[in-house]
């Protein structure tokens, strides 16, 4: 396996750079609507529209409720830094590097004014400015679903995997509790908040408790298969685009060969886009929920957009989707959806349901493959992970 050359101090010093404005100067969100804003996604116009308290953009058809701060996402040239970009605008306050592009860098820009409405304006019509759009407040929604009495425990035939390589896997989701049983005596490579810029991934309060189930039914499937992948613990809660981005990169930095994302987003900004195209050419597991809104992945999942990701819908023992589960021609791999894990140290149990827990599985599966230097394409993944024995779940919608 070749040596990870980028590692936890690297990530720690891009980590100090972005928490002087994270955390010195706190998150203003924009408590008295004015004017609408403009900018450009994904080579389309978006529109900003205040009411009330927040903002609202119609994306593809849906009405999205977005927050502001007095935060905005610039990409540049690389021939500039911090420094040079602070003369841009006598109203820049802050300025720190979230990502770097093969061509150009995404920079997290603080100003005095709060929405920065003229900063966006101006920093739109500058000649040495390639993009730049405001630092949004998504909603994101992670992908577990309700217990079923109807569902059936995935059992599989577990095979020993002869390890030739070390496999790195990334986990981006509410954070992770190494108290937990299932959790005990983990390989971990690097944790780290992207949120609160700390490198510690524990959760931080009492209902995040999504990634630690996440972890622990990937732990578990691995761990059948006499695997222990190095682990990437990143805790990421908030959904500013700010932060999503920083949470990638720290993925990317740490050279992740699968990452496991069991949430969605309903809107893919462009920082964050551009970053996931680009580190494709290293190509890595990208693994998302497809979610569960019982509704068509490529206008509800935005991840559906990216070239190369791998998006997950729940199936049921006989191949079928789950009734929840989100369906349509943007599914790569329908995977089991229902898994009992250990919840307590006297040896309790609980269902860890819907597509969290299908790509939860997934990704265990690609790292037991990667192990013994198998690179599985999704429709070979699909034979390996399907829940109909001797035969592949077909991917229909339900």
């Amino acid at each position: 396996m070749p040596i990870k050359t980028m590692g936890w101090c690297s990530v720690l010093l891009l980590a100090n750079a972005v928490l002087t404005s994270s955390l010195a100067a706190a998150v203003q969100l924009n408590t008295t609507a004015v004017s609408p804003l403009f900018f450009v996604n994904a080579k389309q116009q978006l529109q900003l529209e205040p009411v009330a308290s927040h903002y609202q953009m119609q994306v593809q058809g849906k009405t999205l409720k977005v927050q502001l701060s007095n935060r905005l996402l610039v990409k540049t040239a690389l021939l500039h830094n911090a420094a040079s970009l602070r003369q841009f605008h006598p109203a820049i306050e802050k300025v720190q590097q979230l990502a770097k592009l093969q061509q150009a860098s995404w920079w997290l820009v603080t100003v005095k004014d709060n929405p920065p409405s003229a900063v966006l304006s101006f920093l739109q019509q500058h000649a040495q400015v390639l993009a730049v759009q405001p630092d949004l407040l998504l909603q994101r929604q992670n992908a577990g679903a309700e217990e079923s009495s109807k569902q059936t425990r995935h059992q599989q035939l577990i095979t020993p995997v002869k390890a030739t390589k070390t496999v790195r896997l990334a986990i981006i989701d509410d954070g992770f509790d190494l108290q937990h049983p299932a959790l005990q005596s983990l390989n971990i490579a690097l944790q780290y908040d992207a949120d609160l810029r700390l490198a510690d991934a524990s959760p931080k309060l009492a209902q995040d408790q999504h990634g630690t189930r996440v972890a622990a039914l990937l732990l578990h499937t691995t761990r059948q298969h006499g695997l222990e992948p190095e682990l990437v613990l990143i805790r990421q809660v908030s959904s500013w685009t700010s932060d999503l981005l920083l949470g990638f990169t720290v993925a990317r930095m740490m050279q992740a060969d699968i990452v496991n994302s069991s949430w969605i987003l309903p809107f893919l900004p462009d920082p964050l886009a551009e970053l996931l195209n680009e580190w494709q050419q290293q190509q890595p597991y990208l693994v998302f929920a497809a979610g569960n809104n019982a509704a068509d992945a490529c206008s509800s999942n935005a991840f559906s957009a990216l070239p190369g990701a791998l998006l997950v819908a729940a199936a049921q023992h006989d191949g079928e989707l789950w009734p929840y589960s989100n369906y349509g021609p943007c599914i790569d791999i329908n995977a089991p959806a229902y898994f009992q894990l250990a919840s307590s140290a006297n040896n309790k149990t609980s269902a860890f349901t819907g597509t969290s827990a299908a790509t939860a599985y997934v990704s265990a599966m690609l790292a037991v493959k990667m192990a013994s230097g198998v690179y599985p394409r999704p429709d070979q993944l699909q034979l390996w992970v399907s829940p109909v024995s001797g035969k592949a779940a077909e991917n229909s919608d339900p």
